[in-house]
C-alpha cells in the first residue's frame, strides 16, 4: 500500500495511503501515519543498504527491523 502501482522506487506514505473507503477511514489518524512514516523510512533504508529498488526489498527484513524497533505492525 505504500508503493504506487507501477512504481518500483517510489514510496508513499501519510494521508495519500492507498486503501479503501473503510480502511482509509482508520488510517487517516496520526498514529497510523506516523507507523506509516516508520515503515517507508525503514523500507528506504533497506532498500539503500542493498542497492535494490524500494518494491525489490524483503518484507521479513522490514518487519524484522520495526520489530525490533517497537514498532506497530
Amino acid at each position: 500500500c505504500l508503493i504506487p502501482k507501477g512504481s518500483k522506487n517510489l514510496i508513499v506514505t501519510g494521508r495519500c495511503i492507498s486503501a479503501d473507503h473503510e480502511a482509509q477511514a482508520s488510517l487517516r489518524i496520526m498514529p497510523c501515519c506516523c507507523s506509516l512514516g516508520e515503515a517507508a523510512g525503514a523500507a528506504a533504508f533497506l532498500s539503500c543498504e542493498g542497492s535494490l529498488p524500494v518494491n525489490r526489498i524483503s518484507v521479513a527484513k522490514l518487519q524484522e527491523i520495526l520489530i525490533s524497533k517497537n514498532a506497530k505492525i
